[in-house]
């Protein structure tokens, strides 16, 4: 079992990585403004706003100081002048026990093309 140290130190990694939010809005791409970060035990929060702008918004990405997407949140809404949109992102990092692990023996005889008995 994970300690809860060790979860913490996960959630506050991955909140190092956040550098920039972006969406995209009527088929272009725009910066967002980060508003905060927090990090709570198990849990990171982002909360990006949007001043500018409008027309349907359909995605609204995290990237790292790379330029990698390592959040992203598909969606559509319609953003109107005269309105910010604020999004939160929540993000819970939590151990998962697997209830039917994998066999490696089974495993071996996948990669020999023979049957795998179940």
């Amino acid at each position: 079992m994970l300690s809860e140290k060790l979860i913490s130190d996960v959630v506050k990694f991955i909140e190092s990585k956040v550098a920039k939010a972006e969406l995209v809005i009527a088929e272009e791409t725009r910066e967002m403004e980060i508003l905060r970060t927090e990090t709570t035990g198990d849990m990171l929060k982002i909360f990006t706003n949007a001043s500018k702008g409008k027309g349907e918004i359909t995605d609204i990405i995290i990237r790292d100081a790379e330029n990698n997407i390592i959040i992203r949140k598909p969606d559509s809404v319609l953003k109107t002048t005269g309105y910010s949109l604020v999004a939160a992102f929540y993000i819970r990092v939590r151990e998962v026990e697997v209830t039917d692990p994998i066999n490696i023996f089974d495993l071996g005889k996948e990669q020999k093309h023979e049957p795998v008995q179940s």
